[in-house]
């Protein structure tokens, strides 16, 4: 097995048809790697937005890069107000989304799961790519 090297800016985002305010980049995935890897995404969240919610069975680990103030989590219907650097762990069944409609910056995050396959944003992308992630370059017709 090889090591990999992955920056997010070289990732294309990929736009939920369900939810265009939110993008997410799959930095970390066992297609990327070759081997089985604990999943990183990058979300970005537009000011003044939310996204829906959801719940799941999976245990879910949000990692705060760049919010701002008035950002929140909502964990079965309680905002919880975050701020950088803060973890959420977020266990399965457990209704959440999150809410940046009171603050005027873009909310950034890292979302962590055990598997690529328990998030549903992999089977969107998936269906629509064809492939789990893809690279700037690529979609500039340069090889890899």
């Amino acid at each position: 097995m090889q090591w990999s090297k992955i920056n997010a800016d070289e990732v294309v985002a990929f736009h939920s048809p369900k939810d265009t305010s939110y993008t997410s980049k799959m930095l970390t995935g066992d297609e990327m790697a070759g081997c089985p890897v604990l999943n990183i995404n990058e979300g970005t969240l537009e000011a003044h937005a939310r996204t829906g919610g959801a719940t799941h069975e999976e245990t879910e680990i949000y990692y705060m890069i760049d919010v701002g103030e008035g950002s929140a989590v909502v964990l079965d219907g309680e905002p919880v107000s975050v701020r950088n650097g803060d973890i959420v762990v977020i266990p399965g069944g457990t209704h959440h989304w999150i809410d940046n409609t009171q603050c005027d910056k873009p909310f950034k995050l890292f979302t962590l799961w055990d598997r690529q396959e328990f998030n549903i944003t992999y089977h969107r992308r998936l269906a629509a790519w064809g492939k789990s992630m893809r690279y700037v370059r690529d979609e500039q017709g340069e090889e890899k």
